[in-house]
């Protein structure tokens, strides 16, 4: 009459789940220890999957900030499109007489020396023509000739561009300046002047500006 309360093996489930099999292994007697057991069963393998969705959300996070500060490294390491090159100049401000420099940029030094000259940050970036550029350098006070010298000022460039210099008696500085405006020593003993220089100050290249402000030319002097 007592028959085995124990289901049949058709009853079980395909692929019964932890608990279920510990459900089935145990015998009425042992219910309580079987649920107990069963929770705890379930909780380890409820943290042990929390955990590893974790571990796996903090890979991708980790992997997307690894890969993402790859991404940056390797724009900072590509190379600058030709358009993003700064071109620096070949001649320093001072030979250039700081021609193509504006007040802020300029030092201390070289912005006292421009107020002696007559120049204030206004008249300055505009390229304002100031008395003192009328003068002869022999006729500056040895103040204002101080000052000149100090903005790279020479006798040479101040009174004529050097233009009255033949190749032979021109400086070094003043001779690598004219070949990077286009003049060759016979050109410029024969007063032949580039044709690439047949253009307004502002149509002129930078290098082409810098050279000849080397020269002494500046916007005024180049456009009248």
């Amino acid at each position: 009459e007592n028959q085995d309360s124990s289901p049949s093996q058709s009853q079980l489930p395909s692929s019964p789940t932890p608990s279920l099999l510990l459900h089935y292994s145990t015998t009425p007697r042992q219910l309580v220890n079987q649920q107990t057991a069963t929770m705890i069963l379930d909780k380890m393998l409820g943290l042990c999957c929390s955990q590893s969705e974790t571990m796996s959300t903090a890979l991708k996070m980790f992997g997307k900030k690894k890969d993402d500060k790859i991404q940056e490294e390797e724009e900072v390491a590509a190379p600058a499109k030709r358009d993003d090159i700064i071109k620096v100049s070949a001649f320093t401000g001072v030979q250039t007489k700081y021609e193509n420099m504006k007040w802020k940029q300029l030092s201390i030094k070289a912005r006292k020396a421009a107020k002696v000259l007559g120049y204030e940050e206004e008249s300055w970036n505009d390229s304002t023509w100031i008395e003192v550029s009328d003068y002869h350098w022999w006729d500056l006070s040895e103040e204002q000739k101080a000052a000149a010298e100090t903005m790279g000022w020479s006798e040479g460039a101040w009174e004529s561009q050097y233009e009255d210099y033949s190749w032979e008696d021109l400086p070094e500085i003043v001779k690598k300046a004219a070949t990077a405006g286009g003049f060759t020593s016979a050109m410029w003993d024969e007063d032949t002047w580039p044709e690439d220089l047949y253009k307004s100050w502002d149509e002129l290249t930078n290098k082409q500006r810098d050279a000849m402000a080397v020269l002494g030319y500046g916007r005024e002097t180049w456009d009248h």
